[in-house]
Parts: structure tokens; sequence; C-alpha cells
């Protein structure tokens, strides 16, 4: 694993409101084979800035997942190199939060959403599931997670497209057993806790028909790629509105 970093934009960034003290926190996690953090999101954090009518920061959590520098190292040393699991960099960004969280009393943020994009929704079941588990009252206010496969099926899928077929191992992404755990038994205490959503890209030529979407409280569908969020650049843009919308609600 990287050393894991945040890269922050918030309102004074971008020329809007400075003076605005925003009480809320977005979190974007990303998901596989994240080679630079900001070009993956491609405008959505600048447009969550300044489009968003309550204002938030935000901050680009990253973790090591550039598939082509891994099977780089495993064939330089010849052995078998091993990534995180979902579950454990779940594990690390709850960590991350509460720590930067406990740090920021008593002017620390009242609300806090967490987006996670393909295997980044993955990490922040994990994330968000020992948050709300904890006794350390960080504000989890929603939960949106876009293009994240639903079933182990579309996360084999998913798998053997990312990695070419160069690398037969599923570890880092977790057991079959592992998966079901974390998708079927945690998402339906989260639903029950807070705001959840869903967005599914039709066209998604990685995850295809999600099964199981209805485990979220709310769900969406747009037009798009796996990786629509890339080309995101203008407010009209599918994805955009649904985003917007869902944190707008999630942060009141």
């Amino acid at each position: 694993m990287a050393k894991l970093k945040w890269q922050r934009f918030g309102r004074s960034e971008f020329g809007l409101h400075p003076n605005v003290q925003t009480k809320n926190l977005t979190v974007l996690v990303h998901g596989l084979n994240c080679k630079s953090v900001k070009p993956y999101w491609g405008n959505l954090p600048d447009l969550l800035c300044a489009q968003l009518g309550q204002p938030t920061d935000i901050l680009l959590w990253a973790y090591d997942t550039n598939l082509s520098a891994f099977d780089r190292v495993r064939a330089l040393f010849k052995r078998k190199a091993k990534l995180a699991t979902a579950r454990a960099i779940g594990s690390s960004l709850f960590q991350d939060l509460r720590g930067r969280f406990s740090c920021m009393r008593p002017n620390s943020y009242e609300g806090i959403a967490i987006l996670g994009h393909s295997q980044g929704g993955l990490v922040s079941i994990n994330a968000v599931f020992e948050t709300l588990s904890s006794s350390d009252n960080v504000p989890i206010r929603g939960f949106c997670a876009a293009s994240m496969p639903t079933t182990w099926s579309g996360l084999a899928k998913a798998h053997s497209l990312a990695t070419l077929g160069t690398n037969p191992q599923t570890s880092y992404l977790g057991s079959k057993r592992d998966y079901l755990t974390d998708v079927e038994t945690k998402m339906p205490m989260i639903t029950k806790a807070i705001p959840t959503f869903y967005i599914r890209a039709i066209g998604d030529e990685v995850i295809g028909d999600d099964q199981k979407i209805h485990l979220f409280r709310q769900n969406s569908s747009i037009q798009g790629p796996h990786n629509w969020q890339e080309i995101i650049t203008l407010p009209s843009d599918p994805g955009f509105s649904e985003i917007k919308d869902f944190l707008e609600r999630a942060l009141l």
C-alpha cells in the first residue's frame, strides 16, 4: 500500500465565497487502476464546490491500485504480489477519517458524505460500516456508490477486464464469502442508519446489469461508460445532477 493521501478542494480555492465556513465534507473514494487521483474524478470536485447549495469541502482519498505498476513489480521480483483487500482499505479510510475528525474539534464538520466509485464503493461500505459501529461520533450523513459491482460475478468480471487476464489473483478484491458478507450484510444495516444511493451507468462495459441495487435506499440510472465520472465537465453531464441532489439531501 502506498502512503494514504488526501487532496482538498474548498470553495475558497475557486473564488467562491471564501468567507463561507463550510461545515460539510464530501469524501471521494476512487476504484481500481487509478493512476492519478484528480483526472480520475474529472471536473466533479470543482463542480460540487461551485454548484452545491450546501457548501462542502471535497477530499479525494487515494490508495494504490495502479495495476500496471502492480504487474511490473510482480514481474520484476518474480513473485506473487498482493494488494490489500477492499475491507482492509476501508478500515484504513475509517482510521484516517477518525484521526482527521478528532484533530478538527471544536471546529469540526457537522456532516460527512462519502462517494465511492467502482471498487471504491466496496471500500466505502467498510469505512461507513466501521464508522457507524464506532463510538467516535464521526457524523456520517450519507453514502453514495457509483458503478460498484453489486454481485460477486460482476466483481470477478471487473477483475478480469482490469487485469486483462494477466493476474490470476483475486485476493485483494476479497473472497466471495467476504464480498457477500460486506454487500449483503453490511449494506442493509447502513441503509437503516443513513441515506444511501446507487448510480448505475447504462452501457457500463465492466459491471453490466446490477442485480442488487435494491440494497440501497435510492438508485438511479444514467447513460455512460464505467468511468463516466472522468468525463464530467459540465453540470449537465450525466451523473452530476444525481450526485449533487443526493449530497444536498444528505448534508441538509
